[in-house]
């Protein structure tokens, strides 16, 4: 069911390209109101939703195309050091070191140690992370071990069993 209503004394037009046929009968569009919300005895109060996290998630889409990576086929034993983003997508037993953002995709996992700026995870991460910034958790990954982070999310519909420290943003003087 459509929240717009048509305006009825609107002609109908209609717009022939070489492609498809273009109607002009839905617009201009009025919102439907909402209906009022209903009169209740329950001492339950509701309480307007709140958005997961009002920080921002390091700016890793950007620099997709310059990551390194770890494609969904591929499993890694080993070190491995980036100057700058790592993409996991299969799965990394070993020790990682990335410049900037190491993120692992749903579907793909991560066990051993991390350093970098930021860590993102949407998939499975089990070990020790060291983050000079960020370490998110996304709706769906799963974290085990031992984070320390300056700022740590974690995002609903996600599962944490970690240890964390927080430590304090470095102030150059």
């Amino acid at each position: 069911m459509s929240i717009f209503k048509r305006e009825s004394d609107q002609p109908q037009q209609t717009v022939t390209s070489s492609r498809r046929v273009l109607s002009t009968t839905d617009l201009p569009m009025k919102p439907t109101p909402l209906p009022e919300p209903q009169q209740s005895d329950s001492p339950v109060t509701p309480v307007p939703p709140v958005p997961v996290s009002s920080l921002p998630a390091p700016a890793f889409d950007q620099t997709r195309e310059s990551a390194a990576v770890l494609d969904r086929n591929t499993r890694i034993q080993g070190t491995l050091h980036s100057d700058g983003n790592v993409l996991i997508e299969g799965s990394f037993d070993g020790d990682m070191e990335a410049l900037e953002t190491i993120m692992v995709e749903k579907e793909a996992s991560v066990t051993g140690h991390v350093l970098a700026n930021d860590v993102i995870v949407a998939g499975i991460f089990d070990g020790e992370a060291v983050c000079q910034h960020q370490f998110r958790v996304m709706p769906g990954g799963s974290v085990a071990g031992q984070i320390n982070t300056q700022v740590l999310v974690v995002e609903e519909g996600s599962t944490v069993n970690c240890r964390f420290t927080m430590t304090r943003e470095r102030r150059h003087s």
